[in-house]
């Protein structure tokens, strides 16, 4: 079996005590989270080792902070100015990130992706969030996701017939989601502005990437050129929309999500486009990321791609690969919590306005609780149900995330699809090294080898 990303081999030999017991978050394996009453501080790592961490791995965030994790167990403290209480303990991401009983909010990292995205489930909080979730989360039921996925395929049927030989497949697959994402949402096709959709997210979300991993440096940072290009970029989208309004049928006979959520009860027009553009925006982007990875991974073993391909969309291999795709490249690897008020979890007491940190990456990949982290292996799934808090692609809690059935339903869906047509091949020479950014980017984009089935 193939390790995956560019972390494999960074556990540090240190966290091994000289009798060979694991150190496991500062705690000895008979020690989980929850059974101490003593109230204890977290390391804190130096600012010099982050920055040389950075350095060394050409600032791959991720693979600073699986290497961190080896060496300082399961929790730590990140210093002034990236300020980060990290927690990837499973326990700790079910009992903080999966409750409902802690008061955290969002961080202001999120608020640059508010000038393009608007106030939506993304970046809304308090009332205006649970409002927004009560009204959008019937629209995008089990049931709905399948229509969805229906909708998918027939796009995805349109799209690949022109693929000849070698395809860059986040290239397509951006394209194919966008196109689906346009019609279900706003029913508009919306391919012609692929790039100023690209471009103008990927602006955002680099800003908002430097607050999330350096919150106090770059908020210094965020000069009136940043602010002049967000607005730039907002403006940008803001006449897509226009368009795509302009361009839609009349909305009472309309059956897409923007035309229903619009005949909900209190329906707020502002928050209702809102809410559609994140879901143009945001929602094809993460989704057609983590496409993209699997279609690479099922590239890559033969064996599996058959087997996927044999058992169809709705078979138990098929959701298992997918599953082991979102748990080697989550498409968010990692997200922040702001304290909002005093609380303590476990002994360690975390202050009001203080942040915290969880990365699906770096729990995923937890040694601990999977084992042979880095490789590619669907059949774990089927083996047993990963323990609470190991595995969170689409986040945990009241937060995560509503729109994961139509994710999942499309993946499988567009899959089924291209397997059916083609066999799909990958240069053995080819990393799927990673570029963390708010998605998880390859480093170095590569091609996937199509060969039509007879």
């Amino acid at each position: 079996m193939i390790p995956y990303g560019s972390t494999a081999e960074l556990t540090d030999p240190t966290s091994a005590r000289s009798d060979g017991v694991m150190i496991l978050s500062n705690r000895t394996e008979a020690q989980a989270p929850g059974q101490s009453g003593r109230t204890r501080s977290l390391p804190t790592v130096s600012r010099l080792e982050i920055l040389t961490g950075l350095t060394r791995e050409k600032r791959d965030y991720l693979a600073v902070l699986k290497s961190l994790r080896g060496k300082y167990g399961d929790r730590f403290l990140l210093p002034s100015p990236f300020r980060r209480h990290c927690m990837f303990h499973p326990d700790d991401v079910a009992g903080m990130l999966g409750s409902v009983q802690h008061d955290f909010g969002r961080t202001k990292n999120y608020d640059p992706m508010k000038e393009i995205l608007g106030e939506g489930l993304l970046t809304s909080e308090g009332e205006t969030w649970r409002h927004q979730r009560q009204n959008v989360g019937p629209e995008l039921s089990l049931a709905r996701a399948r229509d969805f996925a229906s909708l998918s395929a027939k796009h995805a049927e349109e799209k690949i017939e022109s693929w000849d030989g070698a395809v860059d497949v986040f290239d397509e697959i951006h394209l194919l989601t966008l196109r689906t994402a346009g019609e279900s949402f706003f029913g508009s096709r919306v391919e012609q502005d692929a790039e100023a959709i690209r471009t103008s997210l990927h602006a955002a979300t680099k800003v908002a990437m430097g607050q999330m991993m350096c919150p106090a440096f770059a908020a210094k940072r965020v000069s009136s050129y940043t602010q002049a290009t967000i607005a730039a970029h907002a403006k940008k989208i803001e006449s897509v929309f226009e368009r795509i309004l302009a361009s839609r049928s009349d909305s009472n006979g309309s059956n897409d999500l923007f035309a229903r959520l619009l005949k909900s009860p209190r329906a707020n027009p502002k928050s209702v486009r809102d809410q559609a553009v994140t879901f143009l925006l945001a929602g094809h982007e993460t989704t057609s990321i983590a496409l993209s990875w699997h279609l690479a991974l099922l590239a890559r073993h033969p064996d599996i791609q058959t087997l996927v391909r044999e058992a169809g969309p709705d078979s138990s291999i098929a959701r298992a690969a997918l599953k082991e795709t979102l748990r080697l490249f989550p498409s968010v690897p990692v997200v922040t919590r702001l304290v909002k008020s005093d609380f303590s979890f476990d002994g360690i007491a975390i202050a009001a306005d203080e942040q915290i940190l969880f990365s699906s990456w770096v729990t995923h990949r937890h040694p601990d609780f999977w084992p042979k982290p880095d490789e590619f292996d669907p059949e774990r799934f089927s083996r047993e149900t990963p323990r609470e808090g190991t595995y969170f692609p689409f986040g945990l809690g009241p937060r995560e995330c509503v729109g994961k059935h139509f994710a999942t339903e499309q993946m499988l869906a567009i899959t089924s699809v291209i397997l059916e047509r083609y066999d799909l091949s990958i240069d053995p020479a080819v990393r799927f090294d990673v570029r963390p950014q708010a998605t998880l980017q390859p480093a170095i984009r590569f091609r996937i080898s199509t060969s039509k089935r007879a």
